[in-house]
């Protein structure tokens, strides 16, 4: 029990790196971009953010997903290698038909999302690097299945870096603004893709195995709704807030929300990479009702912990990004999307049973009343609580999907989750952040020292309300002694 906690542990972490340095450039280059785009340009990029991930839930087909589910089945190499070339070729027809649709209608896309023909070329780099993350899921997978985890490090740290080299040359040098942006992250995928070809090559038999295609595709189906009722959950918002307000409001809305994200990215993204893996393998087996209830609880615990971190120093770390005034009053809705991805992280363990019943219609009918209620509020709180309305709106829809996906996750496959130890913690969480609005008003350093005392308060209130067990007790206890012991040598 406890190496596989560690192992997935070890996994997340590793994967984390790795995550991190594919989504890191955007933070490192925000005050970057705060000086080189106008906060319409901002917005504008914001946007076509957005309709990339929904081309890529649409057209990525979660065919990766399905040939970790099918290799998990299937314990013969040979076979292996002959889904991973059944999923490239399916995933290399889904870009064709991506590019085919949607190419020869720049011009009336550019006109529908800014209304202005001008941004074709922006519509054109978009559909472009639409396409290479929809095919670099494979190999990534593939490294996945492979428990390569160093790799999987090495090759995103590679992407990571010549992007971030790449905006500063497009955007400082050339001054490209938004069209840099895009050229970078499209010559990033090309060469991460290209650096994954021999590791392909030596897993991939040349044999179209078109059964497995189908029942794949079939799987696959349900997730494209999920995955695009989820992108629209998280990022539609914008397209409203464009709508009803300005492109300026996007800018400022997604500036707070990128903030908030470091969640999503340090944890989110990096526990579904790590983790699901290692779920398949431990279905069924001794001792995996505990596991994956321990793995739930202790999840939520980490990210309860980033989110107050965010939460309280939204206010400072704003302050340091930019000298702009428009852009400070963003920190009001950290706390708010925060909690929503604390919402998210706790869907993803309970879907885990919709995964191992092969029912994954489940997480395209909850997604889809989440995104349908997500917009509906929307659209009202927006005209009345201004983009504080549009975080409000997620963190309520975001929770009904949590709430549901327990339901009923736990009517396909039972899992014996801690739910009291959930509530405790997330009641523990606000209540600390409702207690440091009362410090925002005083001089910085003083409410730096207030805010951390607090933070360090969260595991401290947990022990003295019984959170903890005796045997995790006993592990902490042994871990701060190891550390004292290095220490005194």
């Amino acid at each position: 029990m406890l190496n596989k906690l560690k192992k997935t542990l070890k996994h997340t972490a590793i994967y984390s790196l790795g995550n991190l340095s594919a989504k890191i450039v955007g933070f490192l280059l925000l005050p970057l971009y705060l000086e080189y785009l106008t906060t319409e340009e901002y917005g504008i990029l914001a946007i076509l953010e957005v309709t990339t991930q929904i081309l890529f839930g649409i057209f990525s087909m979660s065919i990766s997903t399905a040939m970790l589910r099918w290799c998990s089945d299937d314990k013969d190499v040979l076979n292996h290698k002959r889904i991973v070339f059944s999923s490239l070729i399916t995933t290399l027809g889904l870009i064709a038909v991506l590019n085919i649709c949607f190419l020869p209608f720049s011009n009336f896309l550019s006109s529908a999302l800014f209304s202005s023909e001008k941004f074709s070329l922006y519509i054109i780099l978009m559909v472009v690097s639409a396409s290479f993350n929809v095919l670099n899921t494979i190999p990534l997978s593939l490294i996945r299945l492979l428990e390569k985890p160093a790799f999987f490090t090495v090759i995103t740290s590679l992407r990571f870096t010549l992007v971030l080299l790449l905006n500063v040359f497009f955007i400082v040098e050339l001054n490209y603004g938004v069209e840099g942006i895009l050229i970078s992250q499209i010559i990033g995928n090309i060469v991460l893709f290209a650096v994954c070809l021999p590791l392909l090559f030596r897993n991939m038999i040349p044999k179209t195995e078109m059964t497995v295609i189908k029942e794949m595709l079939k799987y696959g189906g349900p997730l494209v709704v999920s995955t695009i009722s989820g992108t629209l959950l998280s990022f539609g918002d914008r397209y409203i807030l464009n709508a009803f307000l300005s492109l300026s409001s996007v800018g400022i809305y997604s500036l707070g929300y990128k903030i908030a994200s470091v969640i999503k990215i340090f944890l989110l993204q990096s526990f579904q990479l790590g983790f699901l893996p290692i779920a398949f393998k431990n279905l069924n087996t001794k001792g995996s009702d505990r596991f994956f209830s321990k793995v739930h609880t202790y999840f939520v615990f980490i990210m309860l912990i980033l989110s107050l971190v965010l939460s309280l120093y939204a206010q400072e770390v704003i302050l340091m990004m930019s000298d702009k005034t428009e852009y400070f009053e963003a920190y009001k809705i950290v706390p708010i999307i925060s909690l929503a991805f604390v919402f998210t992280g706790m869907r993803y363990v309970y879907a885990l049973g919709f995964h191992f019943t092969k029912k994954t219609k489940y997480n395209a009918y909850i997604v889809g009343v989440g995104a349908a209620l997500n917009i509906g509020l929307n659209i009202i709180f927006i005209p009345i609580f201004g983009y504080i309305g549009s975080a409000i709106s997620m963190v309520i829809a975001v929770g009904l999907m949590t709430l549901l996906s327990f339901i009923y996750s736990q009517k396909q496959y039972y899992i014996s989750y801690e739910q009291k130890k959930t509530v405790l913690q997330i009641l523990t969480a606000i209540g600390l952040y409702l207690v440091s609005l009362l410090f925002n008003e005083i001089q910085m350093f003083n409410r730096l020292i207030l805010k951390t005392l607090l933070l360090i308060s969260f595991p401290i209130i947990l022990y003295f309300l019984n959170f903890y067990e005796e045997i995790e007790l006993q592990r902490i206890k042994e871990f701060f002694q190891k550390v004292r012991d290095k220490i005194n040598v």
